[in-house]
């Protein structure tokens, strides 16, 4: 992380407001916003959550993009750490922030699954139908996960029967 402020300090913080919702123009902040994903990514995959979170709500935030808040909302899947996911998806979109996507919405709903929090699962999943972001199979899979782990059949045979009406697609990043 420190290395990662050093270079903070040594470039101006630009935002950028393409569809990627990238954390600023060039490549100087493309290799930047990659190396704090990685560092939030390593951080979150050794359990240690709070130097995760911290990376993107101290001075770093203004130059992370939407990957570095994907991989922190990933990043909170413990059990203790689930509000956060939220958290992180619910400042997609606001303040010059990138709009959250599919990824955004499915990591997030994982999160509060692995946490057994199946009410947060489905309100996800509902949030990005709203967003007018059709769920991924896995994000479905996820919330009728969380259901099934808790006990809650019938919000379970709910989601499962309305499987064929919406349109579902995988969880794949394709070019434009």
């Amino acid at each position: 992380a420190e290395s990662l402020l050093s270079r903070q300090e040594e470039k101006p913080s630009r935002r950028g407001g393409g569809g990627s919702g990238g954390g600023g123009s060039g490549a100087g902040a493309s290799a930047f916003a990659r190396d704090l994903a990685k560092q939030i990514s390593s951080l979150g995959s050794a359990r240690r959550w709070a130097a995760a979170l911290a990376l993107l709500a101290g001075p770093l935030a203004a130059r992370a993009d939407l990957v570095c808040f994907n991989v922190g909302i990933s990043a909170c899947s413990g059990p203790s750490v689930w509000p956060w996911a939220v958290h992180l998806l619910s400042m997609l979109g606001s303040r010059g922030m990138p709009r959250p996507t599919v990824v955004s919405f499915g990591s997030a709903i994982a999160a509060c699954a692995r946490a057994g929090q199946w009410r947060w699962a489905i309100h996800l999943l509902s949030l990005s139908d709203r967003a007018r972001l059709a769920p991924s199979i896995k994000s479905s899979g996820a919330a009728i996960s969380a259901c099934e782990r808790t006990g809650q059949w019938a919000p379970a045979l709910a989601l499962l029967a309305g499987l064929p009406a919406r349109s579902l697609r995988a969880d794949v990043a394709r070019p434009a």
